[in-house]
C-alpha cells in the first residue's frame, strides 16, 4: 500500500495521504490504483479507479507561517522533532482517468468511464499500478496489443 485516500475526495480527483513509508518513493507522474464497493438497488459492484498522480505536496503545521513555532524554525531552522519526516505529511493529489466495473466475484473487469459513481470513502487503500493490474485488466480483451510502458512507469 502506497497510501489511503484523506479529505477531500470526488468522483473525479482524489486526495492521498502517503504512508511515511512511501515519503521516499518517487511518485509525481506515476499512475496509481483502488477500488471501492457500491451498494445498489439491483445488487452491488466493485469500481477501480485508475489515475495519474499530478500533484505531491509536503505540509508540515509547525512550520506555517502563521504558527508560533515557524518563529522557532526562522531563528533555529527546525522545530525539535516535528521538522523533517517525522512531523511532516505528504499530501498527494490524483485526477482519475479511467474506471472498470466489475459484477460479482471473479468476474471481469469492464471499462465503465473517467469518472467513479460516487465519492470513495477516506481510508481506502492506495497503490502503485502494476503488471499485475494491468494483466488482469486486459486478459478477457482479445488480440489487443500495447507497445511501451504506461506512463511513469516500467508497466507494460
Amino acid at each position: 500500500m502506497l497510501a489511503v485516500i484523506g479529505s477531500p475526495p470526488s468522483p473525479t480527483q482524489i486526495t492521498l495521504n502517503l504512508l511515511t513509508e512511501s515519503y521516499r518513493t518517487p511518485v509525481y507522474g506515476q499512475l496509481v490504483g483502488f477500488t471501492h464497493e457500491l451498494l445498489t438497488s439491483v445488487g452491488s459492484h466493485r469500481e477501480l479507479a485508475i489515475g495519474t498522480i499530478t500533484r505531491v505536496e509536503t505540509i508540515n503545521p509547525f512550520h506555517a507561517a502563521t504558527a508560533v513555532e515557524a518563529f522557532t524554525v526562522a531563528q533555529r531552522g527546525a522545530v525539535g522533532n516535528r521538522t523533517g519526516d517525522t512531523g511532516d505529511v505528504r499530501v498527494v493529489t490524483v485526477g482519475i482517468e479511467a474506471v472498470f466495473r466489475q459484477t460479482g466475484d471473479g468476474a471481469v473487469w469492464t471499462p465503465a468511464g473517467a469518472t467513479l459513481s460516487t465519492s470513495p470513502a477516506t481510508g481506502t487503500p492506495v497503490e502503485l499500478v502494476d503488471q499485475a493490474l494491468v494483466d488482469q485488466l486486459m486478459a478477457e480483451v482479445p488480440g489487443r496489443r500495447w507497445l511501451g510502458h504506461l506512463r511513469g512507469g516500467q508497466v507494460l
